[in-house]
């Protein structure tokens, strides 16, 4: 294999393992075929350019980072709030927006998130030894983390480990804070 397609075999094989990523899911993430990433993460294929550039969005990163290693991860990203990608309860009680995507060379990801009415939100895990930092800028939530429960006010932060189910539930609409995890090398 040449060295460019192992990097990104590698690349993509290490992104998807560090959150703990099943080939469906990170299919689902980038629009390209299990059978694809499998083949591209084994080595028996290179991707197209077409291919690299679905996997480049769905793991939140340029082409470049995906097909070149570099030697310093980019110091300044400017994004936009209403271009992140936002996600909506079913019953559309929480919304969450992705403002810093993780990727190889950042291990971190950053979500803003606000209850518009009485809800909760479940998340299955991060998977790892992921860690998540949950800031709330105003209201109150219930903090579900396997049996425990906190109760986290406005101006207070709960740090736990994410790799198990946790849930958010907000019994007044307006609760709002910013939400870090972070996925271990």
């Amino acid at each position: 294999m040449q060295d460019q397609a192992l990097y990104i075999a590698e690349t993509i094989k290490k992104f998807r393992k560090s959150r703990g990523l099943s080939l469906d899911a990170m299919a689902a993430l980038s629009d390209v075929s299990r059978s694809m990433i499998y083949q591209i993460e084994n080595g028996a294929t290179s991707p197209t350019i077409a291919v690299l550039s679905k996997l480049a969005k769905g793991m939140g990163m340029g082409v470049g980072e995906l097909v070149e290693p570099s030697s310093k991860p980019s110091l300044y990203r400017l994004s936009n709030i209403e271009s992140a990608r936002t996600t909506v309860s079913g019953d559309k009680s929480f919304v969450c927006r992705l403002l810093s995507e993780g990727s190889p060379n950042r291990h971190l990801e950053i979500f803003a998130f606000h209850f518009v009415k009485k809800g909760k939100h479940t998340s299955k895990g991060h998977g790892g030894s992921a860690v998540e930092y949950l800031y709330v800028t105003s209201g109150k939530l219930s903090v579900e983390v396997g049996d425990e429960v906190f109760e986290v006010q406005s101006g207070e932060m709960l740090e736990f480990r994410a790799d198990k189910q946790h849930t958010y539930r907000c019994e007044n609409p307006g609760a709002r804070g910013l939400c870090a995890v972070y996925f271990p090398v």
